[in-house]
């Protein structure tokens, strides 16, 4: 890739005999699939999305151009869809791509360096950092709310925390 990108969703699996499939949107909002049609696998293969729609379940329905048939389709199946991050917005202030948060170095509130972000994760409930600490085998959690995290600061690599916050 020449250039950065940026994981938006996941191809979970075909869906009926026409060549559609169901995505796992990992936007905040699934219209993100609805308002733009160009993606990148992680091959870097260009693909186009057509006819989305948001299911019940906020996933996205949707055709892949060119491909009309349950059986061209299935090699799709389990697929990163990404996006080039400088056609993404801008983000408001305390708002943060998770990919940004991603090797970012931890400190507490003494200002000791105590780790670092290994990935940025959420299953609906919140969003959940999984630090490698130092000096340690074990991966420790912590919540990403205004409780647990005290500031972020991108350009300098680093969030400072409340550890008493932290799950070992």
């Amino acid at each position: 890739m020449s250039e950065k990108r940026v994981c938006v969703g996941t191809i979970s699996r075909p869906i009926g005999l026409q060549g559609f499939v169901r995505i796992k949107p990992y936007t905040s909002s699934p219209d993100f699939f609805v308002k733009n049609s160009s993606f990148f696998l992680s091959d870097d293969t260009a693909i186009t999305l057509t006819n989305q729609k948001i299911n019940e379940k906020n996933e996205i329905i949707a055709a892949i151009d060119g491909v009309n048939n349950r059986t061209d389709i299935e090699k799709f199946k389990s697929q990163k869809l990404f996006v080039a991050k400088n056609s993404l917005q801008n983000l408001e202030e305390d708002e943060y791509y998770f990919d940004d948060l991603v090797e970012l170095d931890i400190f507490n509130e003494k200002n000791e360096n105590i780790g670092k972000v290994l990935a940025v994760l959420d299953y609906g409930a919140g969003t959940f950092l999984d630090i490698k600490l130092n000096n340690e085998k074990n991966i420790a959690t912590i919540s990403f709310n205004k409780d647990s995290i005290l500031s972020v600061n991108i350009a300098e690599n680093f969030i400072k925390i409340n550890e008493e916050f932290i799950i070992k």
